[in-house]
């Protein structure tokens, strides 16, 4: 592929080749980057409540910037999803770990 066959609004890194991706533009695109990175395949249903909560709270620190008491929510609840989530890996990998163990036995 020829970088002027590329349509214009495609960025690319020249070095490798690889799709270079537009910084978000506020914390609910940014948001969505996450989630859709996060649960690829949909936000389980008992993960919907605080996914709700991290979505409002990125909308209002949007419209309200200048509020800290919304941004301290915002990251705490960032940070309560982010707990969830990794809780949830690591539980995945220690079961993982205890199948293959009593299978190799």
């Amino acid at each position: 592929v020829f970088l002027s066959e590329l349509p214009p609004n495609f960025a690319y890194n020249r070095r490798n080749m690889t799709k270079r991706t537009k910084p978000p533009e506020n914390n609910t695109e940014a948001l969505e980057r996450y989630l859709a990175n996060v649960y690829p395949d949909g936000t389980p249903a008992e993960h919907l409540p605080i996914v709700q909560v991290v979505i409002s709270l990125a909308y209002a620190v949007d419209d309200m910037p200048e509020n800290s008491a919304l941004w301290r929510e915002y990251r705490a609840a960032l940070a309560d999803l982010e707990s969830l989530h990794t809780m949830e890996e690591e539980g995945l990998g220690e079961i993982l770990t205890r199948l293959q163990t009593s299978h190799s036995d």
